[in-house]
């Protein structure tokens, strides 16, 4: 069984090949998708290095909306961005990859957006947001960017979809823009030999790319600005979050960011750029 089933990972692997070498023939785009796709769903790694996935679900916006402190409704204060980058500092990560738009002033006024980009500006990690793109997508406001002063990097949000629509590679930039995936090594010296290039994302099996709630990053973020022991569960998220670069992306329906893969019809559109940064990372 384990033989046969590597062969026909191999033969996959062979006619995979072969199709991406002759992809940019219209005419073989769709039949040889459908293998690439076979070869994504059977040899999909079980676990991804060096990301974690913060995700905004249902049972974290529903916790969010039902905080005995504060009941904070969607769309969520900047304040909350700002914590999880907070967080992130004193856990260690490598860095804090928003994927989304904050191009509208905060509905907490502009004072909420001067600390989002004051919490930027003070980070020790490279934070990213989604930019803009030269065509739908527009920068961060300027409240934020003011604040930040520079420090804050945009990445392009939305990468393209083969014919099929579905999700089977990221560039590295857009137009020049560095994507959102990117958008933190943007000043490394690969980034820039290869700054041309499109990755073919090799995705992970189901829940491959270790993920926390981000309620249970707000959570930590509590415990540690009140000076709370950090041990069990949270101890646990702090350890998972660690040395990792955090994506932070929604995964609930109605927040409209899912997206086809090779591996999910529905899979949170986070995950795409998780995908290329940990294929990055893997090498």
């Amino acid at each position: 069984m384990m033989l046969g089933r590597r062969l026909l990972a191999v033969t996959l692997g062979s006619i995979v090949a072969a199709v991406v070498a002759v992809s940019a023939g219209p005419a073989f785009e769709r039949p040889g998708w459908y293998f690439y796709d076979a070869f994504q769903r059977l040899t999909a790694p079980a676990k991804a290095e060096g990301v974690t996935f913060v995700v905004i679900s249902n049972g974290t916006l529903e916790s969010m909306r039902n905080d005995p402190q504060n009941a904070y409704a969607w769309p969520w204060p900047r304040a909350i961005y700002g914590a999880f980058i907070r967080v992130a500092n004193k856990v260690g990560a490598k860095s804090v990859v928003f994927d989304g738009l904050f191009a509208n002033p905060s509905s907490e006024g502009v004072d909420d957006d001067r600390a989002f980009g004051a919490d930027i500006k003070a980070s020790l990690v490279p934070v990213v947001l989604g930019g803009e793109d030269g065509a739908n997508s527009p920068p961060p406001n300027k409240f934020i960017l003011e604040s930040a002063e520079g420090t804050a990097k945009q990445g392009v949000v939305t990468g393209p979809r083969e014919d099929d629509g579905i999700y089977r590679r990221m560039p590295l930039t857009i137009d020049g823009r560095p994507t959102l995936a990117f958008a933190g090594l943007a000043e490394t010296d690969e980034f820039r030999k290869r700054k041309g290039e499109a990755l073919w994302m090799r995705f992970y099996a189901n829940d491959g790319i270790p993920y926390v709630e981000a309620s249970e990053v707000f959570s930590l973020y509590r415990a540690i600005a009140d000076e709370k022991p950090i041990d069990g569960e949270l101890a646990a998220i702090a350890e998972k979050l660690k040395g990792t670069h955090l994506i932070i992306g929604a995964s609930a329906p109605g927040l409209f960011d899912l997206k086809p893969l090779p591996t999910d019809p529905h899979a949170p559109g986070a995950l795409v750029h998780a995908t290329a940064l940990a294929n990055w990372l893997s090498g």
